[in-house]
């Protein structure tokens, strides 16, 4: 059903988490999963797991291509939502990252999302 699929276009500069944050509630979306991304974003923050279990935090202020996306966006009270998008980055180096995004900017020429809502009284948990 491509009615349910909905693309959030975020301008250069602009926080890419706020912008989700905001485009959910503007579009209702109860739950949705992030299927793919397209653009550039710079001033990242990143975190990804490391050996042993441990945590590593990575921010760069460079200019990276987004690869790939995961995730899914919840609404947990009232206007409230928890968004988690994993991806996977490059720079002009070839050089990668990944991992979950905690905070960045969409970098020149803007960075697309496409975002299938999902019915969340169709979700059955067990």
């Amino acid at each position: 059903m491509a009615e349910n699929f909905l693309t959030l276009k975020i301008s250069n500069n602009s926080e890419i988490m706020n912008s989700i944050e905001k485009f959910a509630e503007d579009n209702q979306v109860a739950y949705g999963i992030f299927q793919e991304g397209r653009g550039k974003i710079k001033e990242i923050n990143l975190i990804s797991h490391g050996l042993h279990g441990s945590i590593i935090g990575t921010k760069s202020e460079g200019l990276f291509e987004v690869n790939t996306i995961s995730g899914q966006i919840q609404r947990i009270a009232g206007n409230k939502f928890k968004i988690d998008l994993r991806m996977t980055i490059s720079s002009s180096g070839f050089t990668g990252k990944e991992g979950q995004l905690i905070d960045g900017k969409a970098a020149a020429g803007g960075l697309d999302l496409i975002i299938q809502k999902k019915d969340i009284n169709k979700i059955i948990e067990a």
